[in-house]
């Protein structure tokens, strides 16, 4: 999180993302501070910009609880009430559960998306080799070169380039 959260501000079809530091007394502070579940029973006296929100849309109580994904605060989910009561004592335990269950989910795709990009990278790798191992030109293996680092680190079709005024020197764009 280092910081800035998504304050989720209710509306008649869900909710709407606003994106602020987390200062104050409030929920998104406090987790992030202690990295654990956390809970507010009264949000008048809540401070910082989640703090207003929270006033400004009614919220009386609320829990949030970290979500840890590889030993790292990725982020936090939370649940709030506009009833005089605070939510239930077993809510942060449950939220707790909820997001062990997020994390896992988060840290499975993450690792599926780092998966296919190793097997993207070992590919263009195979590919500049193949043409190494052919005795390609100097200009086609650069060409080859600069066209599979655009794909693999810059993350756009193509990086066009070419050779000119000598070894070393060239001229690039995005094709």
């Amino acid at each position: 999180m280092k910081g800035i959260h998504a304050d989720l501000a209710p509306t008649d079809c869900g909710a709407v993302v606003n994106w602020v530091r987390a200062t104050g007394k409030n929920l998104a502070t406090i987790v992030l501070e202690t990295g654990r579940p956390a809970r507010i029973d009264d949000y008048r006296d809540a401070e910082g910009p989640v703090g207003v929100t929270a006033q400004e849309t009614g919220l009386r109580s609320a829990v949030a609880a970290p979500i840890v994904v590889e030993g790292g605060l990725w982020g936090m989910i939370a649940v709030g009430s506009s009833q005089e009561q605070p939510l239930p004592p077993d809510t942060e335990a449950r939220l707790a559960s909820f997001t062990e269950l997020v994390a896992t989910a988060i840290a499975n795709a993450e690792s599926r998306v780092a998966l296919a990009r190793l097997a993207e990278e070992q590919a263009a790798l195979r590919r500049v080799a193949t043409l190494v191992a052919r005795g390609a030109a100097p200009g086609e293996l650069f060409e080859a070169v600069t066209g599979e680092a655009g794909r693999a680190l810059l993350n756009t079709r193509k990086v066009r380039a070419r050779q000119s005024g000598g070894p070393g020197l060239a001229r690039t764009g995005q094709g």
